[in-house]
Order: structure tokens, then C-alpha cells, then sequence
């Protein structure tokens, strides 16, 4: 039964260590061609590292819609990373989380290669502390 009890203990312990809540706070900056604002947020990402998913929401708001998380390791936990060109635009996108100094980092861009040059451009900038794992709901499919 002691070796039952500290197994179950292990188990508990090693899963609460891949899943947990960040809360994060800091500036967004978003550039619409010469205009520019920055204002503040504060999220809460849910992270289940096990199952490679996290939702996010606003502070005291309930899980939004459920994502992939595209990669981890001891360093960053990487949200986005993508680049696609449609036509004359690219966009480019970029979230990860840094594991050792608690920086979260977001960029989108898009910008629009012919005459116009057009530039669309949002950077979240904050850190995050780690809270206890609130859960993250089930994945509801359609088919």
C-alpha cells in the first residue's frame, strides 16, 4: 500500500509538472500602415503539454477555442510559427513562451509586396507566472 501511495503520488506530481496556467500580462502594439497604439492585455493560456493542446482566454473568462501547440523543450514553448504567401501578401506569425525567464512574445504581420506596400503588424510583449492547471475542457468533434 506505501508503494501504491507514492506511485499515485509520482504520477500526480509528473502530470501537474506538463500542465499548468500562465497568466501573462503585458503590451500589444499594433501598427496599421502609419498608424500605431499600444495597449495593454492580460491572458490566461492553459497548457497541457501531455496532449500538445492549450486554449486561451481573457483573466476571469472562460477557455476559448482549443489549439495545437506546435513544439517544446526546455527553453520555449512555441504557439505559432508559421509564414504563408497569398497573392501579394504575406503573412507571417510567431507566439512562443520563454521557459526560463517567463517572456511572452507574439508577432503577426502582414504586408503586401506590389505598389502599395501596406504593412499590418501586432507584437505582444509581457511575461507570464506560472499558476495551478485549471484544466482545459474536452475536445467536442463534429465528425
Amino acid at each position: 500500500m506505501f508503494w501504491a501511495t507514492i506511485f499515485a503520488f509520482s504520477e500526480e506530481a509528473n502530470a501537474s509538472g506538463n500542465q499548468f496556467d500562465l497568466k501573462c500580462a503585458g503590451i500589444i502594439n499594433t501598427i496599421i500602415g502609419d498608424d500605431e497604439k499600444n495597449e495593454y492585455y492580460h491572458y490566461h493560456f492553459r497548457l497541457d503539454l501531455d496532449r500538445n493542446i492549450y486554449c486561451l482566454s481573457k483573466v476571469g473568462e472562460s477557455c476559448g477555442t482549443i489549439r495545437r501547440i506546435i513544439s517544446f523543450d526546455d527553453l520555449n514553448i512555441t504557439l505559432k510559427s508559421s509564414e504563408n504567401r497569398i497573392g501579394n501578401e504575406i503573412i507571417k506569425e510567431h507566439e512562443f513562451f520563454n521557459r526560463s525567464t517567463g517572456a511572452h512574445f507574439s508577432r503577426y504581420t502582414s504586408m503586401y509586396t506590389d505598389r502599395t506596400a501596406r504593412l499590418l503588424a501586432v507584437v505582444w510583449d509581457g511575461s507570464c507566472i506560472k499558476i495551478p492547471f485549471s484544466g482545459i475542457p474536452e475536445i467536442q468533434k463534429q465528425f
